[in-house]
């Protein structure tokens, strides 16, 4: 026997189900987010961002530039600190 619903969550609901999730189930959302949405992930931001501007809310605004605004300057100072560390392994003849 087998049986199918349909579940609909609500915002409030997929949110507290993100924020149980561990760093690696987060990475996995994301990149399932951008393997279902493609090119249309960036339009859709740039919608959300204007709702969210237009519609003044404030708790969404600063969610969004909590998340997202960090990460941009994280990432890249991630890569730059895992650059340079790989850059001194190789001077040092270490892999």
């Amino acid at each position: 026997m087998q049986t199918t619903m349909n579940i609909l969550l609500t915002p409030e609901q997929l949110a507290e189900a993100w924020w149980e999730m561990d760093t690696e189930q987060q990475a996995a959302f994301y990149a399932h987010l951008r393997r279902i949405a493609g090119f249309r992930l960036c339009m859709q931001a740039a919608c959300l961002t204007r709702h969210i501007v237009e519609t003044d809310n404030t708790d969404a605004r600063d969610g969004w530039q909590t998340l997202h605004g960090h990460a941009s300057e994280y990432i890249q100072t991630a890569i730059d600190i895992r650059a340079g560390n790989a850059l001194r392994d190789i001077r040092r003849g270490g892999a």
